[in-house]
């Protein structure tokens, strides 16, 4: 899955993360360790967000696309009419449109919650790509003994 540590798969995710490992097995090996996490779960967090902004653009692009859960059929039938029935046709026909019209109207929904949660996700890839550049800082700052006294937050700030 995408969302496993161990993808040995060649998926994006999987060669995503080969990069991020390959970029710090430079370092040393605590800080590898360290950025090769911080890396991965802000990956995820993009992956995510990507993924909830392409549904989003998938139901904006297309005017006539219904999300699976807006999709359902139903079709007014009766046992004893006849298909013929000039009363029964119009029933059949308005009801038609009543079912469109609320498929319509769960698609606006949908969309709208959806946009929501892209706009969290985006918060959320935010806020860690903040949480871990701060961690990144703190960690490159207490391997070295002429900087472990320095302030990560003043030093992050600037």
């Amino acid at each position: 899955s995408a969302f496993s540590p161990t993808d040995s798969a060649t998926t994006p995710m999987a060669m995503a993360k080969k990069s991020i490992k390959a970029s710090v097995n430079s370092l040393l090996p605590e800080l590898a360790f360290i950025l090769s996490r911080l890396g991965s779960e802000f990956l995820i967090c993009l992956h995510e967000q990507h993924s909830k902004q392409s549904q989003v653009t998938k139901i904006e692009d297309n005017p006539e696309f219904i999300p699976a859960s807006a999709r359902f059929k139903f079709t007014l039938k009766s046992s004893i009419l006849d298909d013929h029935d000039e009363e029964s046709k119009a029933l059949v026909a308005e009801t038609s449109s009543l079912v469109e019209t609320f498929q319509r109207q769960l698609r606006e929904q949908i969309l709208a919650v959806k946009k929501i949660e892209a706009k969290a996700l985006k918060c959320v890839s935010i806020d860690t790509f903040s949480t871990h550049l701060r961690m990144t800082v703190k960690a490159c700052l207490a391997c070295e003994e002429s900087t472990r006294s320095v302030d990560v937050d003043t030093f992050v700030n600037t």
